[in-house]
């Protein structure tokens, strides 16, 4: 009988313990309404609502899903600090073609997460700066006329704050 209290006692320990760690899951994590397809990692996601929100509580693993949970992606981050001070929460997306990926995740203003590149954004980037590099040698090939129609950036970022778009 004792110890079967003291299993008990250990099992009630255990729920406490628990509960207060899906506490600390999702009391961080930034909702948005993204009005494009765009990737996480190599994973497509429909335009919608989306929720990204830590797993773990050292911060480095973040829950990426659409508001119907149909889409879900699990991606490892590091850590980004601002100077700059906001009460915002922002989304930041590099942009290759007509291609975005989510790059960054903002809780606030001053603290965020970096997204890590997937080898398909690896692979993007590098053919665009490739590419860059082409249009640049036959632009100064064609004399200075011609540098102003290089592209005017390798993978834009654009960042979507309160469910708006700003580039």
């Amino acid at each position: 009988m004792k110890k079967q209290v003291v299993s008990f006692m250990l099992l009630l320990i255990t729920v406490g313990f628990m509960s207060g760690v899906v506490h600390a899951q999702t009391s961080y994590g930034v909702k948005a309404n993204v009005p494009f397809d765009f990737y996480v990692g190599d994973q497509p996601f429909r335009a919608s609502a989306i929720t990204a929100r830590r797993m773990s509580t050292s911060d480095s693993v973040l829950l990426i899903s659409s508001a119907d949970s149909r889409q879900q992606q699990i991606r490892i981050t590091n850590s980004l600090q601002s100077t700059r001070r906001s009460s915002e929460a922002k989304l930041v997306f590099h942009k290759y073609g007509n291609r975005y990926y989510l790059a960054q995740v903002w809780t606030d203003g001053s603290s965020g997460r970096e997204l890590l590149k997937s080898r398909g954004e690896r692979a993007l980037q590098q053919s665009q700066e490739q590419r860059a590099k082409r249009q640049e040698q036959r632009a100064k090939r064609q004399g200075p006329r011609a540098l102003g129609s290089l592209p005017f950036a390798l993978g834009s970022l654009l960042t979507i704050t309160q469910d708006r778009l700003d580039c």
